[in-house]
């Protein structure tokens, strides 16, 4: 499961971002009706991605504070300047994933 937060994270956030780029996408092409019954029809595909995120995120944050060996990988990464959050969090996961596969 540790290994897989990341990834699911990633296309979770990829899928969210392709929505709203399609999304403003269509603003060139369709009136202002149209486009609002669009993000409408898409408004709860929206909402259920980012509740899944907020879920995602949330399992990332308890394994980061359960796991020492995670804590500390993720501590040094912040530490260092333009290295937040949510660079951090997929980086560590990745890292620890690499050394359960090196084994």
């Amino acid at each position: 499961m540790k290994e897989n937060l990341a990834g699911q994270s990633s296309r979770l956030l990829s899928q969210y971002n392709s929505i709203r780029q399609y999304l403003g996408e269509l603003k060139l092409s369709n009136t202002k009706a149209v486009q609002q019954a669009l993000e409408e029809v898409h408004a709860a595909a929206l909402e259920g991605i980012r509740a899944s995120l907020k879920t995602v995120e949330e399992q990332i944050h308890q394994l980061v504070q359960q796991e020492q060996a995670i804590k500390n990988n993720y501590d040094l990464l912040v530490s260092v300047p333009g290295i937040g959050h949510l660079t951090a969090l997929p980086c560590t996961l990745i890292g620890l994933n690499l050394e359960n596969n090196s084994t």
